[in-house]
């Protein structure tokens, strides 16, 4: 049987391990968490939002918010990807982790 992880290719199954360090939960109407995770050692990347909406999981990397000169918000990401394709293997990589974490801290939502 195929997974998931077979259709990744050997660069992508390369990636150095992903740690959840820290789950705040939300309760906000699609908002359920804000994640911190460790990629390398001393390596954290915090305020990665967790949504969840008709059943569906993703997740929005952290952004830099500004306005413009209308006063209108906008948000710039502080990490990119340099293929869809990557950017897919390391968000199934958090929320993976994420699941992780929340069975050994007992948040299993």
């Amino acid at each position: 049987m195929t997974t998931f992880i077979d259709s990744f290719t050997e660069r992508e199954r390369q990636m150095p391990e992903i740690y959840v360090v820290d789950y705040k939960l939300m309760e906000r109407p699609c908002l359920r968490g804000l994640i911190t995770i460790s990629l390398l050692p001393g390596l954290l990347i915090s305020g990665i939002g967790l949504f969840e909406k008709n059943g569906n999981k993703w997740l929005n990397w952290p952004g830099r918010e500004w306005k413009d000169q209308q006063g209108q918000p906008h948000s710039t990401p502080v990490i990119t990807f340099v293929s869809a394709e990557l950017e897919r293997v390391f968000r199934h990589a958090v929320l993976e982790a994420l699941a992780k974490y929340q069975l050994e801290n007992g948040d299993a939502r």
